[in-house]
């Protein structure tokens, strides 16, 4: 990987993290060079899903007129259709171009059709078109671009022609964009009841390593603007992406992906200032957690993919506080997935996670995880006859992991038995717990070869020796012993299996769970242990469980 030192003139030229940090590198004013040599990295661990987006996303660019344009590599460029929606014809003068000279956005939202939805160009065209109540008045809505399922096609069109990328507004003669009707008021009694929690997390975020200063920020922290002044909207068709059943097509994802890159280079707009409906405005849920993530996440893999240097600086540069490139690379990806957890849960980013291929990016960028550590397989943590105690997952319904126990009794072991890694991992935490799970405990994070991380947690535990926080361990290294509890003449091990998350949101404070935990935070930090065994086993199997130490 390429390292630039950069001067200090260079750093002056990025952003600061205070309200007033508002500076445009000179390169990004022109886009064309960079004052970065960015990293080259290969992608070729990245989930199949993933590269097959990146290969279905569009050409796409704005011309100076402020008009899409798409093109195939064999033809000139040809406009994405227009079909003007009646805001666009109706505020079509040199005052209802966007605020010159201020930052911009580029804001996603599904567009929410019903079963009974017209699907056609004019069917989206009267939802643009119709009268909506917005608080106490009335008025219609606009969006910049529609984009939907379909590969963008370039020819003549009917009513019934499928949508693929259309244009819904055209800009002023100067190519400066019009103004679109597609936010509402911000919630600023919320933000002052510290219940905007979106750019709450950012500010959390901020203190972390110098991170820079979002647009979210300045809507709510800066000068009072009408956002709509500021922004380009980009309408999605369907709705609810985070829900597996609703999630876009790869095709549709690539249609984003390939207009917000065209609108991040025409109007020089970083993409930490890609934002969603739901962290403008708390009463909507568009385009989804999840889904907003990956968008960010695509746009940073397609700079890096595609080798182009602009883009690189709209992603990257942000997050250049030091001497090296590659460092702001990571950051720029650490932020994402750091941001998504404080807004939502440590199995959302999980599932995030997956779909990405998220930690395998990261061994590329810093090389901290060797591919012999990964954790192919998990075992048993204890090789001696056990049997599921009282408590399993979820049973009873606080209970967020399973109890292992070894009766007096059993014939074949004299001696408290051994507890053993299950997955080659890292220590993250050897000392006691004092809720439920008292005792010597242990905590362990592996890196899968699928692109995620899980914690493995264990309890109950005498003779923790041999290890320290920090050690990479193999599967089958010995932590400790199954410990006696006084109140019984029965040793245990309480193992759990954690999101990785679950570490930052509650783990790292405190090593056991609450003792109010329900099904419903359980299920959002912890899975089923015995999942991660390959196969799985179930309750039946561990009691008829028989292993040799």
């Amino acid at each position: 990987m390429e390292h630039t030192n950069l001067s200090r003139r260079d750093l002056l030229k990025v952003f600061g993290v205070g309200a007033a940090a508002l500076c445009f590198p000179s390169n990004l004013k022109s886009g064309s060079h960079s004052a970065y040599a960015w990293p080259r990295i290969e992608l070729n661990n990245l989930p199949a899903g993933i590269q097959d987006i990146l290969y279905r996303t569009p050409s796409l660019g704005v011309r100076s007129d402020g008009i899409m344009v798409t093109w195939d590599g064999s033809n000139p460029p040809l406009r994405v259709p227009l079909y003007r929606t009646r805001w666009n014809l109706e505020h079509d003068r040199a005052r209802d171009r966007l605020v010159s000279g201020v930052r911009k956005g580029v804001v996603l939202h599904w567009y929410g059709e019903n079963q009974n939805f017209d699907r056609s160009i004019e069917g989206y065209l009267r939802g643009f078109n119709s009268l909506r109540k917005i608080g106490d008045y009335y008025s219609r809505t606009s969006a910049h671009f529609l984009v939907g399922d379909s590969l963008p096609f370039v020819g003549p069109r009917t009513n019934s022609t499928p949508i693929d990328i259309i244009q819904t507004q055209i800009p002023f003669q100067d190519g400066t964009p019009l103004v679109a009707s597609h936010l509402s008021g911000l919630s600023f009694d919320a933000h002052h009841e510290k219940r905007q929690y979106f750019v709450r997390a950012l500010y959390h975020l901020g203190p972390e390593d110098n991170q820079p200063w979002t647009l979210l920020q300045e809507m709510y922290d800066g000068p009072r603007r009408d956002p709509n002044m500021q922004t380009l909207a980009v309408e999605i068709t369907g709705h609810d992406f985070d829900s597996p059943e609703k999630m876009p097509s790869r095709q549709k994802i690539a249609n984003v992906l390939g207009t917000v890159t065209a609108l991040l280079k025409r109007y020089q707009i970083y993409a930490i200032d890609i934002l969603g409906h739901n962290e403008i405005y708390l009463g909507k849920a568009d385009p989804g957690k999840r889904f907003l993530a990956l968008i960010r996440y695509l746009v940073g893999i397609k700079a890096i993919k595609d080798n182009d240097q602009h883009l690189m600086d709209l992603c990257f540069a942000p997050f250049i506080n030091a001497t090296k490139s590659t460092r702001a690379v990571e950051r720029y990806f650490n932020y994402l997935q750091s941001y998504l957890l404080l807004v939502s849960t440590p199995r959302t980013l999980y599932e995030w996670e997956q779909s990405v291929g998220y930690w395998n990016l990261v061994g590329e960028l810093n090389r901290d995880a060797p591919q012999s550590n990964l954790a192919q397989t998990f075992q048993f943590p204890v090789a001696a006859p056990i049997h599921l105690h009282r408590y399993d997952f979820l049973d009873p319904e606080n209970h967020e992991g399973i109890d292992f126990t070894l009766e007096q009794r059993s014939p074949s072991v004299t001696t408290s038995p051994n507890v053993f890694l299950t997955a080659n991992g890292k220590c993250i935490f050897k000392g006691f717990s004092s809720g439920c799970q008292s005792g010597g405990a242990a905590i362990f994070r592996h890196r899968l070869p699928d692109g995620t991380v899980l914690l493995s947690v264990y309890s109950h535990l005498d003779d923790l020796t041999g290890f320290h926080v920090g050690d990479n361990l193999q599967r089958g290294s010995r932590l400790g012993r199954m410990a006696k509890k006084q109140w019984s003449e029965a040793r245990f091990l309480h193992y759990a299996i954690a999101y990785r998350g679950t570490w930052e949101t509650d783990l790292k404070n405190r090593p056991d769970i609450p003792r109010n935990a329900g099904p419903s935070w359980i299920n959002e930090r912890f899975i089923h242990p015995m999942e991660m065994l390959n196969p799985p086993v179930s309750p039946a199997e561990i009691n008829s469980h028989n292993l040799k130490e």
